[in-house]
């Protein structure tokens, strides 16, 4: 290994990762670089991004659709079918609430390693 990649090993060391190089005549040498210290914070990222998502569809149905729940909220209050338009964004809850709890879970089953390491921490404190 030259200096950069010692270097490189020593920042990702103590960013709790690790760097895995493999070595083949025919194609050369290659390296994986693993961050697992970066999951909780690209899913917190991702998280967030679910729910912006899940908004910017409904903001752009209301503005530029004519099919979709956003449309038929809009259309359901300008004819004032308050019980269609309720009925839509209780479906649009739930719709967010489903998808939260499966991000949720798919999080909680990808980033058991972290959670396990934070409880354990907080105990020996």
């Amino acid at each position: 290994m030259g200096p950069g990649l010692s270097v490189c090993r020593g920042i990702v060391t103590a960013l709790g990762g690790r760097i895995e190089e493999e070595s083949t005549s025919a194609r050369g040498t290659s390296f994986r670089v693993v961050l697992p210290a970066a999951a909780p914070q690209i899913a917190a990222g991702l998280r967030n991004s679910l729910q912006v998502a899940i908004i910017l569809m409904v903001v752009s149905e209301w503005e530029a659709s004519t099919d979709g729940i956003g449309y038929y909220i809009v259309n359901a209050q300008q004819s004032f079918d308050y019980v269609g338009m309720w009925s839509g964004i209780i479906v649009l809850a739930i719709i967010g609430t489903v998808a939260n709890i499966l991000f949720v879970a798919v999080e909680n089953r990808v980033l058991h390693w972290h959670y396990g390491a934070r409880a354990v921490e907080g105990r020996s404190r």
